[in-house]
């Protein structure tokens, strides 16, 4: 659980490295995922020659990579359009679907008390999203493109769920960001300007890296560890955290205030994840 939070964290400060970046948000996913790939390659590298890799990794390691390719690109757009704390929530809606998607693709049953502490948590999702459905200023468009965001990435996780037994962790991660960084690349080429890398000054290099670094190869592949030994259904609402370590980030750094809606909708999260943490405590 103390990794779990720990991976939490570090995802949370994505939406701080894309806010400050000023990468077209095409190239950005795209080396995002690249310079992941390259930084864990030396651990992707030794399991491969100490496991015997299964047959047709690759092939299996395509469907997880092209969502999280799609995720990564929606994310971003959405996240530069929307208020920090509130995008951070809505893209972390996985509880909201992945009872359905744990379900019919892994057949894992939900408990009483992860479904009890699912709706708790979803009342304060319905609170922060109500608000701005029926604000006619409200960021309705970064709303549902971080909806649609929050689907892929919830088909993301469930797909590292059933491999889990397939490939070690590593051997699993580097071609996934490999593969999905590819994915990004063809877009990028053609409906965003190649970035000027050379012109990049320390901040943009920074941010470049930090979010390639710290939400990805940690905070990703500390979520995609927690999906192989967690019940999914944990996991994907302790993630919903992730908007309350953005806010104060967001708060400090841009200046950027919730409204009474968040605060409010944060309480509910946070009693949901805490009931689902409790039932796990009781079920070991």
């Amino acid at each position: 659980m103390v990794i779990l939070i720990l991976g939490v964290f570090c995802c949370s400060t994505a939406v701080i490295f894309i806010k400050a970046s000023t990468t077209n948000v095409l190239w950005l996913s795209a080396l995002r995922l690249l310079i992941a790939s390259a930084i864990i390659a030396p651990l992707w590298l030794r399991d491969a020659r100490q496991t015997k890799m299964p047959p047709g990794l690759w092939r299996m390691t395509f469907w997880p990579a092209l969502f999280l390719g799609l995720h990564m690109i929606s994310w971003l757009y959405g996240a530069r359009i929307t208020p920090a704390a509130q995008s951070t929530l809505i893209v972390n809606l996985a509880p909201l679907a992945s009872p359905f998607f744990l379900f019919f693709m892994v057949g894992e049953k939900v408990s009483r008390r992860e479904i009890a502490g699912t709706l708790v948590a979803l009342v304060g999702v319905l609170i922060l999203f109500g608000d701005d459905l029926f604000d006619t200023d409200g960021p309705l468009l970064g709303n549902v493109v971080c909806f649609g965001s929050m689907l892929l990435f919830c088909v993301y996780l469930v797909i590292a769920r059933q491999l889990r037994e397939k490939s070690t962790l590593w051997t699993y991660l580097g071609p996934l960001y490999l593969m999905a960084g590819l994915i990004c690349v063809p877009p990028a080429l053609i409906w965003a300007p190649l970035p000027d890398v050379g012109g990049w000054d320390f901040k943009e290099w920074a941010m470049v890296l930090g979010l390639a670094v710290v939400p990805t190869v940690f905070g990703h592949s500390v979520l995609n560890f927690a999906m192989r030994h967690l019940r999914g259904q944990l996991v994907t609402t302790a993630n919903t955290a992730q908007c309350i370590f953005a806010a104060v980030m967001a708060y400090c750094l841009f200046g950027e205030e919730p409204d009474w809606a968040f605060y409010v909708a944060a309480t509910f999260i946070l009693a949901g994840i805490l009931m689902n943490i409790l039932g796990k405590r009781q079920a070991g």
